[in-house]
């Protein structure tokens, strides 16, 4: 793996990036997180803004976005702020420029670990369809300098490390629960004739939260007897 020095120098001679003009944003986006950023990523937003990795006339195959960008990428895939639609903790830190994205879990930072994720928006957020595709921003930026302008982790004979939201037990029930959101429930999981489904019972529609539990239980319940 190259070395944090080595690979920003590659970036700044042969690929179209911006200097960072102001480090303080790096506080200010951990302020908000509540998280401190793994240091090879703070280094990163030291010395540049944002990077396009292979710009030219045709497309851009990476874009590391500005800091001041980074968001849930449930909102650049839905547009929707909500816990029904992905784990607020993936932030979005590079777009692949073909509507789909690379995010981060922030709930995943171990010291410079951080488990970036393939988020392919037609099964975004899918148990068993969200590959871990690096560790570290350092080995992103490696595998992504050096393979070419096609996308690393589509090229065959690549493995990452898992998947950052794996398949269910074969039946579960998962609380789901938005602060200031009124769609607040209980979402079963069910593996039904090989095909999985996804069920939500909130609380506004069945009496609160111990009823829409109990509806939710119940519903399992009675399908797992018919299945």
């Amino acid at each position: 793996m190259g070395s944090l020095t080595t690979l920003f120098q590659e970036i700044k001679l042969h690929h179209f990036s911006e200097p960072c003009i102001d480090v303080t944003e790096i506080d200010r986006f951990e302020k908000q997180i509540g998280f401190k950023l793994p240091s090879d990523i703070k280094l990163f937003y030291k010395k540049f803004k944002n990077a396009s990795l292979f710009d030219n006339q045709f497309c851009t195959t990476y874009r590391i976005v500005p800091i001041t960008e980074i968001h849930s990428t449930r909102i650049d895939i839905y547009g929707i702020d909500t816990d029904e639609y992905g784990p607020a903790t993936w932030l979005t830190i590079c777009d692949v420029m073909d509507g789909n994205y690379i995010g981060i879990d922030i709930l995943s930072i171990n010291g410079d670990e951080c488990n970036f994720i393939d988020c392919f928006h037609e099964s975004f957020a899918q148990q068993g369809d969200s590959r871990i595709v690096a560790k570290s921003f350092t080995e992103f930026l490696d595998l992504a300098l050096h393979s070419g302008e096609d996308l690393f982790f589509l090229q065959t004979g690549f493995v990452g490390y898992g998947d950052a939201f794996p398949m269910p037990p074969e039946s579960s029930i998962i609380r789901v629960e938005n602060q200031g959101d009124s769609q607040k429930g209980w979402k079963v999981e069910i593996l039904i004739n090989d095909n999985w489904w996804s069920l939500f019972f909130s609380d506004k529609d069945f009496g609160g939260k111990e009823q829409s539990q109990i509806k939710a239980e119940n519903f399992l319940q009675e399908r797992k007897g018919k299945k």
